[in-house]
């Protein structure tokens, strides 16, 4: 745009002049030519526009910005969105199931495990089990583990000498269940042979009969597990005492040593009803104490138990009256405690005795022919607190059935287990629970 000086109007050819060249006056600089700011964008101006303008509508297509509707996703996309999902909620479910697992095995840990044992009703008997995983059988023995677990070896299933025994099986909750250790262990099928537990944890089974061919033979092998009767060792295949047909006792002292006494035979040489042995290396080898003990005519009988003091305790079926003895020497002599048992009246045989913790003597069950000449069963306790002088009736009926043959023992927390047995209906596998008041 051409320039003229303001005093002369002389054009100005130089857009830089400062000065009119004709009349020198000083030629002003346009506002629109200061300098813009830097790094600041030109402003386009607009012309304005008539009232009632309507600017011109783009026919152009839209672009999509950020925020805008989503498309719609295919089948195939949503399918593996499920799917990603499912998987993620798999994983998520089982880290929490192990979270929980951990959880629960830590507290189960830290708290010791419930069981189903029933609960026990001071002065009464609790049924443990009516029906415990080893068979119906009577006579069969067993005794009570130094850890407080029970034991049971062998027996008869009540079908004659022709169905022995030869299993072993153990409880750790006071009879409630049990656990076959073996099923045929290592000795012959017996029955009427005698066990101990000893002090270190072994199980010595002596005597007994077996079947051999189609006669009742006695024996006296001896036998030894430390291992809760699962396998066997025969410590000596014929013991210096005679074979026995079941009716010796034996009992184990504190020390470990074995006192075996009395017993009977089938045919043959048999141990003397009136010996006593004793073995000091868990029945390898035996030496008799005495041939013919003193004040006692026969060491035979039908409960043999010894005392916290030491001592032992026979008693002795007799009819019409019972007696009970007493030897503080290990079986070399004896003295009469009494010749006529309160317990004796009805009483036929088959009973079970205990030695309990607290020094007392208990015994239990039994049978006996009544005046009609029919096998009449009990279920009564007696109980004595001077070493069989003399007895008191606990009940006249316990709450299990009346039996014989039975196997009873006495635990270290002084209640009592009994087990099976025969009873008027049949032979039993029940086992039962008595707690002192």
């Amino acid at each position: 745009m051409a320039k003229f000086c303001p005093k002369c109007g002389d054009p100005i050819n130089d857009s830089q002049a400062l000065f009119c060249s004709k009349c020198g006056a000083k030629i002003p600089i346009p506002s629109s030519q200061s300098q813009a700011p830097i790094n600041q964008p030109s402003v386009i101006q607009q012309s304005p526009q008539p009232s009632g303008y309507i600017p011109p509508v783009s026919t152009a297509p839209l672009e999509r910005t950020t925020g805008s509707i989503p498309k719609k996703r295919s089948a195939l996309e949503w399918i593996a969105i499920f799917c990603g999902g499912f998987i993620l909620l798999v994983v998520v479910l089982v880290l929490i199931g192990g979270i929980i697992s951990m959880s629960q095995q830590n507290s189960s840990s830290r708290t010791p495990a419930l069981t189903s044992t029933p609960p026990a009703v001071p002065g009464h008997w609790t049924e443990m089990t009516a029906n415990a995983g080893w068979s119906p059988r009577y006579p069969f023995s067993s005794v009570v583990m130094p850890d407080g677990s029970i034991v049971l070896i062998g027996g008869s299933t009540g079908e004659g000498s022709s169905a022995p025994l030869n299993d072993v099986w153990r409880s750790t909750d006071n009879g409630a269940t049990w656990t076959e250790m073996t099923a045929n262990a290592e000795w012959s099928t017996l029955i009427g042979m005698s066990i101990v537990a000893t002090p270190d944890g072994s199980i010595v089974l002596m005597g007994g009969i077996f079947r051999c061919g189609y006669q009742i033979c006695p024996s006296n092998e001896v036998w030894r597990s430390k291992d809760d009767g699962a396998t066997w060792t025969e410590m000596t295949a014929h013991a210096e005492w005679a074979p026995t047909s079941g009716s010796q006792h034996s009992v184990v002292k504190p020390n470990g040593k074995i006192v075996l006494i009395g017993g009977g035979g089938i045919g043959g040489g048999v141990l003397s009803a009136n010996e006593t042995w004793q073995s000091t290396d868990d029945g390898t080898t035996w030496m008799l104490i005495t041939a013919n003990p003193e004040g006692l005519s026969s060491l035979s009988g039908d409960g043999f138990v010894a005392t916290q003091d030491g001592s032992i305790v026979l008693l002795k079926n007799g009819y019409p009256n019972s007696s009970v003895w007493r030897s503080t020497d290990d079986g070399v002599t004896w003295t009469e405690m009494t010749a006529h048992a309160e317990w004796s009246i009805g009483h036929g045989g088959g009973e079970s005795v205990v030695a309990m913790p607290d020094g007392s003597i208990i015994l239990m069950g039994g049978s006996n022919y009544n005046d009609r000449e029919q096998l009449e069963y009990f279920n009564d306790m007696w109980r004595s607190t001077d070493d069989g002088a003399t007895w008191t009736e606990m009940t006249a009926h316990a709450e299990w059935s009346g039996r014989t043959g039975e196997s009873v023992v006495a635990m270290p927390d002084g209640s009592i287990i009994l087990m099976g047995g025969s009873g008027s209906g049949g032979v039993m596998n029940d086992v039962w629970r008595y707690t002192p008041a």
